[in-house]
Parts: C-alpha cells; structure tokens; sequence
C-alpha cells in the first residue's frame, strides 16, 4: 500500500507514505522488537510463523524485518525520482537524521523545488537535540497482539508519560499530518484537547482503527483538474464558483469549479491502518497521556 502511495501523484499523498516509511525503515530501539509467535501477546494467542493480526499475536519479527528491507528499498529508489522533494519534506517533518549527508547534498540541486525542500529539511536536522543514549523500550504485549475488545480494559491499567507520549507522537509520523499546538497552521484533525471531545474508547479507536468512523470535514476529496492535474485533501471550503482544499501539509488550493473535470471521496481514512500496532499497550497509554495533556483552540 504504502509502494503505491509513494508512487502517487498526488504530493499529500506521497508526503504521508515517505513519513511513514522513514519510521518503518528506521531500525528500532535496543530491547524493542516486535512479539510475534515466540514471546509475546497472550497465551496460546501465538500467531503462525509469517502471519500476524490483531488478537494473534500481532507480526512476527521475520514479517516486520521483512517490510523494513522493503521501505528502505522504496526509500532509496525515490532518491532519484521526482517524488524526491516529498522524501525531503518527510525527512525534515520526522527528523530522519540518518539521511542527513543526502539533505547536505540535496541542498545544492539546480532543481529550485528540491533545493528548498532540502534546505527546510536541513535546518529542521540541524534543530534536533542530540541524540539520547538509549533507554530500555517498554515491555508488555504489543498493541496488534492485544484483541480489540480487551485493548480499552487492559489500557485502563496502565498509567501513560505525557512526556513519552509527546516522542512518540514525533517518532511515528503523527506530527508529519496532526497539529496540537494552537497558532500551528492545520493539516488533518486538529487534535489538541482532543479529549474534550471525543471519549477515551472513540480516541482509541481512530487511532488503532482510523477507518471505522472519519471525523467530520476530514474525508479525502480527490479533484482531477481540466488541465490533468490531482489534486487531494480535505474541503475546508466550498462555495458556488469555488472549493478550498488542504493536504496533509497544510498547503490550501483555490480551485474555480470551472477548473474541476472530475471528482470523489475516498473511502475510510487517509491514515493507515496498523502504525502503532508494533507499539507496546505501555507506548500506547503514554500516546494517549500527552494527547490528554494538550489544549484546545
């Protein structure tokens, strides 16, 4: 799925599978893996070598090892591709550090495009803190290998890090579509003070199952313009001579409806499913602690 996206030619699109990807091909922490059939999830809820899913167990290490020899084969590919200024963007958004020498190098194209790109993402590099030594992971059963009507009990238990849960809103990928902070310009769903209004059930289900309900004004309308272009995002306006659409990045495009030759709505969300699914239930309730902690506009 994620080949596809990367492949898009709608930039939104593109941005979202870049970030994720990052997060994917980047090797995971000391002491993290994921709990496949030997080790992890709920007795006897092993899952069988090669398989994963909610409730089984979730993915095995041979699975995950395997998909992440595969994002960084679409990663290194997309070097030489137009989609290189989407891979930059993502870079810069998810703090990918291991691709600096690429951005120092980028920052000198003749493309105008990719040049600035890199240049935003290198000084986003430059701004990291420095690298922490590394801390052990959280154990416990992953989420994937958690049944989803047990998630919400046994998430009752755990008492998440604000703190922790504020990396790892960073660390995967959220922040690169998702804005907390008001006075930050939006993409998708604001999500400061996200708790006062949705329940703790609903926050969890649009995070571990995005595509069972889409908030209101957030379905992905994707227009085919007169002169072939596509365009994707969210309608933040539309009125009788005009529609406003926003992408993942936050850019707005005024298209005059003389100008759109075809147009839908996707189906389900724009957000994939199964990205915290490697997570541990004590990442996940630390997730859920710095959201809680955030504000409203």
């Amino acid at each position: 799925m994620f080949r596809e996206l990367a492949e898009s030619p709608d930039p939104s699109q593109q941005r979202l599978a870049f970030a994720v990807l990052l997060q994917l091909a980047a090797e995971p922490p000391a002491g993290r893996g994921v709990r496949g059939q030997a080790g992890g999830g709920r007795a006897g809820g092993g899952a069988p070598a090669g398989r994963g899913g909610r409730g089984r167990g979730g993915p095995g290490e041979s699975v995950l090892q395997n998909a992440r020899a595969d994002a960084r084969q679409i990663i290194e590919s997309a070097w030489s591709t137009p989609g290189a200024v989407h891979l930059v963007w993502a870079v810069g958004r998810t703090g990918a550090a291991q691709y600096r020498d690429r951005i120092d190098a980028l920052a000198t194209s003749t493309g105008t495009d990719l040049r600035e790109a890199a240049v935003e993402a290198a000084a986003r590099l430059a701004a990291l803190p420095p690298a922490a030594a590394p801390t052990p992971a959280a154990g416990g059963p992953t989420v994937a290998s958690v049944p989803y009507d047990e998630l919400a009990t046994q998430l009752a238990s755990i008492t998440g890090d604000a703190a922790a849960g504020r990396k790892l809103f960073e660390g995967q990928a959220c922040a690169a579509c998702h804005t907390t902070t008001p006075g930050e310009p939006e993409k998708g769903p604001y999500l400061g003070g996200i708790f006062t209004r949705y329940s703790r059930a609903e926050v969890v289900e649009s995070i571990v199952r995005p595509d069972a309900k889409v908030a209101q004004g957030f379905a992905t309308n994707s227009f085919t313009t007169t002169d072939k272009r596509q365009i994707s995002g969210f309608v933040v306006s539309e009125g009788q001579d005009a529609v406003v659409i926003r992408d993942l990045a936050g850019t707005e495009t005024t298209l005059r409806k003389s100008q759109i030759a075809g147009r839908s709505v996707a189906e389900g969300s724009t957000m994939p499913p199964g990205l915290v699914d490697a997570l541990s239930l004590q990442d996940l309730a630390s997730l859920l602690a710095f959201l809680e902690s955030t504000s409203p506009k």
